[in-house]
């Protein structure tokens, strides 16, 4: 679990990152520091948007067994 850590560690100090909260979208899009919700929202929207109409190999999973904020699945 530390490598990755030290892995997400790494992304942020080679994307520049120096602070929380940071968020990174789609690989493409950034929000640094507590933002308005709607700000939040366009940029969703937009990933959202972008990703939905790419080729991506990635698959998402819609069904099945989760788990809770605490950890009970």
């Amino acid at each position: 679990m530390s490598e990755l850590v030290n892995d997400d560690i790494n992304e942020a100090s080679n994307l520049g990152i120096r602070g929380v909260p940071f968020f990174v979208f789609n690989q493409k899009y950034a929000i640094s520091g507590p933002q308005p919700t709607h700000l939040f929202s366009e940029v969703l929207e937009k990933s959202w948007s972008e990703f939905s109409e790419s080729d991506s190999d990635l698959k998402i999973i819609e069904e099945g067994d989760s788990c809770e904020i605490d950890g009970n699945c």
